[in-house]
This record gives C-alpha cells, structure tokens and sequence, in this order.
C-alpha cells in the first residue's frame, strides 16, 4: 500500500511502514536528484511534510517520540527552505505572467523572472552551501528511520480508529476557528495557519482512503485544490517583498509600480477564493463528523 492506512494490521506496524517509505523515498530523492536540485529538494520536502502530518494524525499519544520527530523534520524542512523558497518565487512570476495584460507588464515581469531564475539556479548548483545541506539531511533522516524502532501506540485497532475521529475533528475546529479570523480581514498569518490545516486535512484523507475510497479521495482533491490556492497567495506576497527589497533583482521604481497592483489584484482575488472554498471543506458539524469518520473507520476494520 501507499500512503495510507492499511487497518487489517496494528497501527504501530502500519505507521512505521507508511514512516519508512516516506522516509527512504526522501532519502532517493536528495541522493539521485533526478530532474536537478531544486526539484529534488521540493519534492524531498513533500515527503517531509507527510511524515509530520501522519505523525500529528495517528502518534500523538506517544508524546516524546512525536515532540523529538516533530523537532527533527521541523529542522531537516528548515534547512531546505532557502533552496526551496527561492525555487518558488521563479514558479510564482510564471504565473504571474499569465494575468499580465500589457506589453509594459509583460516585460518588467520578464526581466523579474530572468533574475529569480539565476538567483535559483545560483543558490541550488553544487558550489552553494546546498551540496553540504544535502548529505547532513539524510544523516538526519537515517536518524529519524531507526528512531521509528522507539515508536509505541498503545491503542488496539478499535482505540486507533477513535482517536483518528477525535483528531480529524480537531483539525476541523481549528480550521473553523482560523476562518472566522480570516473573513474578518486581511490577515496573511491566519492564511497561512489556515493552509497548514488544509495540508493535515489533505494527509488525513490520503491515509483514509482505504475506509471510504471515493469520499476520502474527493475530499484530498478538494483540500490540495485549497492549499494551493493559499500557497500561490502566499508566494505572491513573498515576491513582492523580494521585488521591493532586493537590490539584486535590479527592479526600476516604474517597473515595481507596474508589477505591485497586479500582485496585488491577483492576492486579494485568491484569498476571497480561499475563504469560499475552505467553508465548502470545512462545513460538517463536527460532533456528528467525529462520529461518522470513527464509525467508517471500524467499518472498514470489521470487513
């Protein structure tokens, strides 16, 4: 099986087989760099991201391994950032590009894009720091493979399945939570925070998929779907900044002055779409939705 849960065996085997894949694929990724560094370290970083979100999802109740793994990945994602963040800029003004209107546009986003493009490929080559970052991180995910031998759930399948219940309700009423903030005005942080619970609901649904095919699968469509929406408003944001304080970019006041308001109109057009979309995934009561998870769950497990 892939990633998702397979609830014929016991969750302590389960979590560290879906663990082990992640973390060995991670490990390939940043070894072999098939498509180039950049696209290595993004996708290594994915794997990183599902291994916190399953950690959050189904090892909560083993406190000290999932706080030490939490720290671990937390760190390993932290060093990848500066690759990664500057590899997302140069995807963000392409698309930006596409909601250009003018020739004058077109041109200053062209010569922004030049830029980005040589800064990425500056700091990815394997003359930067990056080629030293690489090899310390999978040192540090060896690391988190054998930590997994230290792993224990303490709960029988039955006990599993309404914990996972209890904590996809959890992600639902932070996410509500973070909606109201976000409906309230612009408030990039709230996004950003209600992102990273679209990102959980995402994993929760993946592992689920095997108790509701269909369902779980539509919802993991419908949250990406969410995710990137926020994320491309979020590196619009950031490009901005990068616009307006990097010297280096060699940006003309008339060209930022182009640039900002389509950033601008772009950002404000993505996060009304955020708000709508993220009430069409988070709309179940949540008293009635924990029942109904932990009762497709046992389901599935009583087949």
């Amino acid at each position: 099986m892939s990633y998702r849960f397979d609830f014929d065996v016991s969750p302590r085997k389960d979590i560290r087989r879906i663990a082990e894949a992640e973390i060995a694929r991670a490990i390939l990724l940043l070894a072999e760099q098939p498509d180039g560094p950049h696209l290595a370290v993004h996708a290594a970083r994915k794997r990183i991201k599902r291994l916190r979100a399953l950690y959050r999802f189904a090892a909560h109740t083993d406190r000290s391994f999932q706080r030490s793994e939490n720290h671990r990945l937390r760190t390993i994602q932290h060093g990848l950032a500066h690759a990664r963040d500057a590899a997302a800029l140069v995807e963000t003004v392409a698309a930006l590009k596409n909601h250009t209107i003018t020739p004058e546009e077109r041109e200053a986003i062209g010569k922004v894009e030049a830029s980005l493009v040589e800064r990425r490929d500056r700091l990815t080559s394997k003359e930067t720091a990056l080629a030293a970052t690489i090899p310390e991180t999978i040192r540090a995910l060896e690391k988190s493979r054998q930590a997994l031998a230290s792993l224990e759930i303490d709960k029988d399948r039955h006990g599993f399945a309404i914990q996972l219940a209890s904590r996809w309700e959890k992600t639902t009423r932070t996410a509500l939570g973070l909606m109201t903030i976000s409906k309230e005005g612009n408030n990039p942080a709230a996004l950003h925070d209600l992102r990273k619970r679209c990102q959980d609901r995402w994993m929760q649904a993946l592992l689920l998929r095997s108790a509701w095919p269909a369902g779980f699968t539509a919802l993991a469509h419908q949250s990406k779907e969410l995710i990137d929406l926020i994320g491309l408003s979020r590196d619009l944001g950031l490009l901005h900044d990068a616009i307006r304080d990097e010297p280096q970019l060699d940006i003309t006041h008339d060209e930022e002055t182009l640039i900002a308001p389509l950033i601008n109109r772009l950002q404000s057009d993505l996060n009304r779409q955020a708000v709508v979309k993220a009430h069409e995934l988070f709309i179940t009561p949540t008293n009635r939705e924990r029942q109904t998870i932990a009762m497709l769950i046992l389901g599935r497990m009583d087949r």
